[in-house]
């Protein structure tokens, strides 16, 4: 036994079991501060100490058989007794081990003086002093309801249900609720629950499925709380198909979760009242959400207007598809081609729904838009009602807080009286609660105006990332305003109405020198109109950027920088003054790009 500690010693086994032991302790100690720091999966850890105790033996049975000489490695019965260099390695290998020990010895007294872990240095770091890591404890994102019907053609009913949920939750003072939007991006079930609560930062997720067949419904809801990882509540309702019932499934599932973040949180509000179901028709309650969905996504409008009218017809007094049919013919100028709406179409429907429906906010917001956005104007001039627009919006705002085209609507009149510091604030405060295609396009134009070229973009690529910009005629000159040629390129190539023009590089310098003279680009688009038609709004946004000044762009694209020689033209001083605007400057104030000159005048920057 003496004689084989004694070779033990003279192979320096020991010394490489001490140095293999005190170095692999001060690695994995290195690797658990790294892992978190270099957002490393959570197995590194166990992996690299496997490895270490799979390393010990081979390391012992390597110092058994080999030993290192000026040759190289060689077998340890190879090496004459003349030749050993032992005793010199195993000083190299107690140098090791002693530096490794001061190493150790200095990390203990460390952590001594540093008690919380890498870990929490990491967590506390990050997070806001005084603030709680996590997501906020009465936060949740109610996900889209996937379509389990046969035909798989059910696809808008499951999501109006969910959305109609969401409406109600947000009613709840304090439960901070998800915007459609940021959560309806998780269609499809692809992404995992944490996955999905720490991109929302919400602590609560609502999923669901609906199953219809004929003339029944199933609908299968659990609530999930993300960051303990257990269901808090679920059940399946099967119910005959009627508005009714669906809308009493939403209310009870409502109820539910409130009840079940109630235990957890102590939220002891009540759900408010709901109001009469919208219709008795499911047909046209199915075509509204169908036609609602091509409306917010601004695509397919035309078929949008079908789907709404027949839902109207299906149902003369749904006063909700009679004030959606009414804001999608507001916005027909823009978005539906070969629009026949008028003006006194739009206000027909609105005050319709008004009148089946006092309290229905989108009625009110689209008589305050269509005030200031007649859709049958030919040259935007006709004397507008300021304090009328706003009177509605605010109505609309108060009566539904959360009411998008409302707080879109208004934001954009603030914009168009020239009010670029208030449209952003009102941008940016929508934004806070909601995603909405307006409000990006919004933020990002009042930034620009005002000179805030970085926060500008930022709200553009925000918008750009989500897919929540619209390629019209303000974006173009978005683009060209702020050098982004590439985009500009790809936007314009992929408009209606500049199929026929095969020169977008060139209008795109027009655009970025607003001074110059840019009669052959202009001659060319006319050109290219004859064969692929043009709005009137879009043709006379562009003629006037490239200064044509015989027709008014509207007031909501005139504040853009672009538009500067525009707006020290007659035609311009005539549309502020035939719109009211001039007068309502006088009453309420000039914002800060104009000024008056004497008593009866004005110019603008």
């Amino acid at each position: 036994m003496n004689r084989l500690l004694s070779e033990l010693r003279r192979r320096n086994v020991f010394r490489v079991a001490a140095a293999y032991l005190v170095v692999g302790w001060l690695l994995m100690q290195i690797v658990s501060v790294m892992t978190p720091a270099l957002e490393m999966p959570g197995w590194v850890d166990g992996f690299f100490a496997i490895l270490l105790i799979v390393g010990f033996p081979i390391a012992m049975l390597l110092a058994w058989a080999f030993e290192m000489t000026p040759e190289g490695m060689k077998f340890t019965i190879d090496v004459a007794d003349g030749e050993s260099i032992a005793p010199q390695t195993g000083r190299k290998f107690d140098i090791l081990t002693l530096v490794a020990l001061v190493a150790v010895i200095g990390l203990i007294g460390w952590q001594q003086l540093n008690p919380r872990t890498a870990d929490e240095q990491l967590v506390s770091e990050a997070a806001p002093a005084g603030l709680d890591a996590g997501p906020p404890p009465t936060s949740i994102a109610v996900l889209p309801f996937e379509d389990l019907s046969p035909a798989g053609d059910q696809r808008y009913f499951a999501e109006g249900m969910s959305e109609e949920i969401l409406n109600v939750l947000a009613q709840i003072d304090g439960l901070s609720v998800a915007s459609r939007t940021s959560a309806f991006q998780f269609r499809g079930g692809q992404v995992g629950v944490p996955a999905i609560s720490a991109e929302l930062n919400v602590r609560y997720v609502l999923e669901g499925s609906l199953r219809r067949s004929g003339d029944n419904v199933r609908i299968t809801a659990q609530l999930i709380d993300a960051v303990e990882d257990r269901h808090l509540w679920s059940q399946t309702f099967d119910r005959p198909l009627t508005v009714e019932t669906v809308f009493a499934v939403q209310d009870e599932i409502a109820q539910a979760i409130v009840a079940a973040m109630g235990g957890e949180l102590g939220l002891e509000q009540l759900l408010p009242a709901r109001a009469a179901t919208p219709t008795d028709s499911i047909e046209a309650y199915d075509l509204y959400l169908t036609a609602r969905a091509f409306y917010r996504a601004r695509l397919n409008m035309n078929l949008a207007e079908e789907l709404f009218a027949e839902a109207v017809t299906l149902d003369p007094n749904f006063a909700a598809g009679l004030a959606m049919r009414a804001a999608n013919l507001a916005l027909s100028p823009i978005y539906i081609s070969n629009h026949h709406a008028t003006r006194a179409d739009v206000i027909l429907y609105a005050e319709r729904a008004l009148e089946f429906d006092p309290s229905m906010a989108l009625a009110h917001a689209v008589i305050g838009y269509t005030e200031f956005n007649n859709p049958e104007a030919t040259d935007y001039l006709g004397n507008v009602d300021w304090d009328e627009v706003f009177d509605r919006l605010d109505r609309a705002i108060a009566l539904d807080p959360t009411e998008p085209e409302g707080l879109a609507w208004r934001g954009f009149a603030l914009w168009a009286i020239g009010d670029r510091a208030g449209a952003l604030e009102q941008a940016e405060r929508s934004l806070a609660t909601q995603d909405h295609v307006i409000f990006y396009s919004l933020a990002a134009y009042s930034a620009l105006a005002l000179g805030e070229e970085q926060r500008s973009l930022a709200h553009y690529q925000s918008g750009l990332e989500r897919g929540l910009l619209t390629p019209n005629v303000g974006t173009l000159l978005y683009l060209a305003a702020t050098e982004q040629m590439h985009d500009f390129l790809v936007f314009s190539s992929l408009q209606p109405y500049l199929s026929s023009f095969h020169n977008h590089l060139g209008l795109y310098e027009a655009l970025r020198d607003p001074d110059g003279d840019h009669s052959a680009v202009r001659a060319r688009l006319i050109a290219g109109w004859t064969a692929s038609p043009v709005g009137m709004w879009t043709r006379n946004a562009l003629l006037a950027a490239l200064g044509d000044h015989s027709s008014a762009p509207a007031l909501m694209a005139v504040w853009l920088p672009g538009y500067g020689p525009y707006r020290q033209s007659d035609t311009f001083k005539h549309q502020v003054r035939e719109t009211g605007l001039y007068e309502y400057w006088q009453t309420h104030g000039f914002p800060p790009q104009c000024r008056a000159l004497g008593d009866d005048d004005f110019e603008c920057d």
